[in-house]
Order: structure tokens, then C-alpha cells, then sequence
């Protein structure tokens, strides 16, 4: 009897290994598994009672119902693609706290999906999985998935321009890829204001070859070109300022003004706020991205 209790253990913790080693080795099955996982946990949010827990989400979410009612190309102090996206979901889903979350999930179950597909390409399977694991439950980015905010769109190109960057750059250099990026970086910059940056990083990532060639062959003038592809939305934004405010600086002046009249803030403050603020919500994350 002990022999015979002994071979089913034994059967049963070798199909378990299997299993392990089945799933980790599936791609989709992974995916599913972690798409599940976090939508289940933005539901169970959702139902607990959630309610945002900002102004802007409020704000944001009329402007968007707004728009839908007079659909206009427009500037001002916040970039307007946002509203865009709202009010197209807001033309199928009538509840409007409904349309502005339902958004955010659908952009941060994306944007998982590229956050495993750029951890699978930098390490491996296993790193992916458990890396992606901690995004589906880590407080920042449950908090903003299920609001009425632009990050988790904003969070979606940029981790999609940032995929398709290290295939362009560490795969064979294929200009699609490239191409790829510059786009998703161009769009991120209709979300987010921090997404100009990226931007810019891009370019200058692109122009070290000319650093490490020293001349100007077509190769690294047909990459420039398209990473510069990132900057059109950059300067859609500007004309259209010029255009509505006959300043194409109009929604910095504001933004500074309104900074003025709520935060006394000096400029070295803000410049380092965003990098002190990662560290406070996330140091041991934080610490180890870096040492990475």
C-alpha cells in the first residue's frame, strides 16, 4: 500500500511539473491567464464601491461628453485626444463613469500584453510572467486603470513605442519596427505631456549611430526621418494652439499660471517631483528598474 501511495505522489508532482513547465512555456496561455487575473481584480474594485478619487476624472469625463456633442479639432490646456477616445466609447456606453473606465481597462489590458511582450524580449518567459503578475495587482496602476484619467492610454503607446524600439533595435533593424515606434511615441504625446520626452530620447537614441560611425550614410538618415515621425503630433499641437489662441505657446502659459495660483512650487521642486514620487510609491521597484 505504502508503494503504491508513494508511485501516485510521485505521478501526481510529475504531472504538476508538467503542467508548470507547460504553462510557462505558453505564450497565450499566459496572457489569458494574466488578463484574467487583472481585469477579475479591477471588477472586484469596481464592485467594493470604488469612485474615483480625483476632480480631473470628473472634469475630464464632461469635456469628453461635451465633445461628443460638437466633435471639433481643438486645443487648450489639456491635450484633447483624450476627449476623442472617451466620446467615441461614450457613443455605445451611455452611463458616462462606465465609458471612462471601461477605457482605461480596455488600454491597460493592452498595455499588459506589451509590458510582458518587452520583459519576455529583455529576459525570458518566467521573468515576463511575474514581472506582469506584479503590474496586474500593483496599487498605481489599479488605481489609474479603472479612472478617468489618460494615463493608461498615455502608458500604452509609450510601452508599445518602447517594444517596438528594442525589436528595431536589438532584431535585425527593421525599419518597420522603427516606424512602429516613432508612431506609438507620436500618439503618446496626445495624452500626456511627459510623452514629449520620449519623444525626444528616441531621436537621440537613433543619432548615436551617427556618434559611433562619424558620417552620414542613407541608413542613418532614413531612421532620423522616421523618428522624427514622433514629433508630428508635437507640432500638430503647437499650430493648432497658434490656430484657436494666436499663441502656439497657449497651454504652457495657462498650465504655469495655474501652478502659480494653487502650487508655490519653484522649478527645481517640479523638475524633481515626478522622480521623488516614483521612489515613494515604489522604492524597492524602483531601485532594482535602475540597477537593471
Amino acid at each position: 500500500m505504502d508503494l503504491i501511495s508513494n508511485n501516485k505522489t510521485q505521478n501526481f508532482l510529475r504531472q504538476f511539473v508538467i503542467l508548470k513547465d507547460n504553462f510557462i512555456s505558453s505564450y497565450s496561455f499566459q496572457i489569458i491567464t494574466l488578463l484574467f487575473l487583472k481585469i477579475l481584480f479591477q471588477l472586484l474594485i469596481l464592485n467594493s464601491g470604488y469612485r474615483w478619487l480625483s476632480a480631473d476624472d470628473y472634469c475630464r469625463t464632461v469635456k469628453s461628453f461635451e465633445w461628443l456633442q460638437r466633435p471639433v479639432i481643438d486645443s487648450g490646456v489639456w491635450l484633447t485626444p483624450h476627449f476623442w477616445i472617451n466620446g467615441f466609447v461614450m457613443i455605445f456606453v451611455k452611463d458616462l463613469f462606465a465609458a471612462a473606465t471601461i477605457t482605461n481597462i480596455i488600454f491597460s489590458g493592452l498595455t499588459l500584453i506589451y509590458f510582458y511582450s518587452v520583459i519576455r524580449l529583455t529576459f525570458n518567459m518566467p521573468v515576463a510572467f511575474y514581472s506582469a503578475l506584479i503590474f496586474c495587482f500593483f496599487p498605481f496602476q489599479v488605481w489609474l486603470s479603472i479612472s478617468g484619467l489618460p494615463e493608461s492610454v498615455f502608458f500604452f503607446f509609450i510601452i508599445a513605442g518602447i517594444y517596438y524600439f528594442i525589436r528595431w533595435k536589438f532584431y535585425g533593424e527593421n525599419s518597420i519596427n522603427l516606424f512602429l515606434s516613432a508612431v506609438s511615441f507620436a500618439m503618446s504625446n496626445g495624452f500626456r505631456y511627459e510623452g514629449w520626452l520620449f519623444s525626444a530620447v528616441l531621436v537621440m537614441l537613433v543619432l548615436i549611430d551617427l556618434l559611433r560611425e562619424r558620417r552620414l550614410s542613407q541608413r542613418i538618415i532614413r531612421n532620423v526621418l522616421i523618428s522624427l515621425i514622433s514629433f508630428t503630433t508635437i507640432i500638430w499641437w503647437l499650430l493648432q494652439n497658434y490656430a484657436d489662441h494666436q499663441n502656439m505657446f497657449f497651454f504652457a502659459e495657462e498650465t504655469t499660471k495655474i501652478f502659480k495660483e494653487f502650487n508655490s512650487a519653484g522649478f527645481l521642486q517640479r523638475l524633481v517631483q515626478y522622480p521623488t514620487f516614483i521612489f515613494f510609491i515604489a522604492p524597492v521597484t524602483t531601485f532594482f528598474s535602475l540597477k537593471v
